[in-house]
């Protein structure tokens, strides 16, 4: 978060709009917390308690979810110590927090605040709005953050489906507009995603939009949400997919969070999850069990190549409603069968091991992971079309002894 103060107070035509409110009256208008984001609320009582805020800020507060008010409040708690002279740190990198993953590796979050100092040197809190010079595509991507973007279809002829060409597959990424992906403070579509691993926000952008229209080929958008999980580099995003295996990472909080909104305003979201996605889902929905009472009876999910285990997803996804529509999976891909737990068989472990190199540095139509998996046969198709006779070759086998028809 960045600190905007302002110079002057509201003209008289305005001051209605500049009632303000204590910390604990604005307490009293914020939406349900749950019962630990309310003791760590409570925490912020006596560094808050020199803070008003207007109505619009408390408004805007209200509109958020769990997590990302609770973010907003730890940035007004460090303005509330030096209010002449906040301290901006912006996208600063702290390198040392990126290993733990439970807590915010940047400096400020990405919401700006407007504030007022008036007699007194007491803190009047304007208004909270996210900050666009902190969201948005980085270079390098490390400095991209956790955070919900709209992304909108850019040409509707570029829908995936099995009869694509290898040369056809390679123009998915220009079905989707990776140059003006909108940041948002919740969801506003009925569609939803969370990338996986290894995925900057320009490509996440695109490619969960290709999921998306593997996942749901009987609706027509042209738009959806993404929850976007930025990368690092590939041992950090390794070790943040052990993490939420075993504790509860920044990611999962924040999609639980935006799931519970969601479910409490109503809304009806068709989601999918890919890869690491399918850990941070996982991970959210524990959260989701254990620390609230929510159902997500009307929202569904497709799980693609997710990096867990597709049964304990599906026990956690019954413990608070949600639906799982079914696990695609390319069963070449080491993915879901080795680091997800879903086939140890030797059989598997030869096949993954085999196309593993495929996984790392081949192309999104020759990977297995990549891109969703349209069926064995067009996967054939594409090795061949491709060139890779060999790995074609292991995958004609495996059609023969599984008797597939290899068209």
């Amino acid at each position: 978060m960045s600190y905007n103060r302002l110079v002057s107070m509201p003209s008289d035509t305005q001051k209605r709009a500049w009632q303000t409110l204590t910390w604990e009256q604005t307490k009293q208008h914020l939406s349900s917390f749950d019962r630990k984001l309310t003791e760590t609320a409570n925490q912020y009582g006596q560094q808050l308690n020199n803070i008003k805020f207007t109505r619009q800020a408390v408004d805007t507060l209200s509109a958020l979810n769990e997590f990302d008010r609770m973010m907003v409040l730890k940035d007004c708690k460090a303005l509330s110590k030096n209010p002449q002279n906040p301290k901006s740190r912006k996208n600063r990198y702290i390198p040392y927090l990126r290993f733990i993953k439970s807590q915010y590796g940047f400096g400020n979050y990405h919401y700006k605040i407007r504030y007022l100092l008036t007699e007194g040197n007491k803190v009047v809190i304007d208004d909270l709005v996210l900050d666009d010079n902190l969201l948005g595509s980085k270079n390098p991507s490390r400095f991209e953050r956790t955070a919900l973007y709209k992304v909108s279809r850019m040409d509707k002829s570029k829908r995936i489906n099995s009869n694509m060409s290898y040369e056809e597959i390679q123009t998915l990424n220009k079905s989707w507009d990776i140059t003006n992906v909108l940041p948002l403070s919740s969801l506003n579509t009925p569609f939803a995603a969370i990338n996986g691993m290894q995925n900057d926000l320009t490509k996440a952008a695109w490619l969960m939009g290709v999921h998306l229209d593997w996942a749901y080929q009987n609706y027509q958008f042209d738009s959806y949400c993404l929850v976007h999980n930025p990368t690092e580099d590939f041992l950090h995003d390794l070790w943040e997919c052990g993490w939420d295996k075993n504790f509860t990472s920044l990611n999962a909080n924040h999609l639980s969070a935006i799931m519970v909104q969601a479910a409490k305003r109503g809304k009806s979201i068709k989601w999918v999850a890919h890869s690491q996605g399918g850990i941070i889902l996982l991970s959210a929905l524990k959260v989701i069990s254990e620390r609230t009472n929510t159902r997500l009876t009307n929202q569904q999910v497709a799980l693609h190549s997710i990096g867990t285990k597709a049964m304990e997803t599906q026990r956690w996804a019954n413990k608070v409603g949600l639906k799982i529509i079914g696990h695609n999976a390319n069963p070449f891909d080491i993915v879901p069968n080795l680091a997800g737990g879903n086939d140890f068989s030797i059989k598997s472990l030869d096949r993954s091991i085999r196309f593993l190199p495929s996984v790392i540095w081949s192309n999104n139509a020759v990977s297995p992971h990549t891109l969703p998996f349209m069926g064995i046969q067009t996967y054939y198709r594409h090795l061949t079309e491709a060139g890779k006779h060999r790995r074609a070759s292991w995958v004609r086998q495996y059609m023969i002894k599984n008797n597939i028809s290899l068209v």
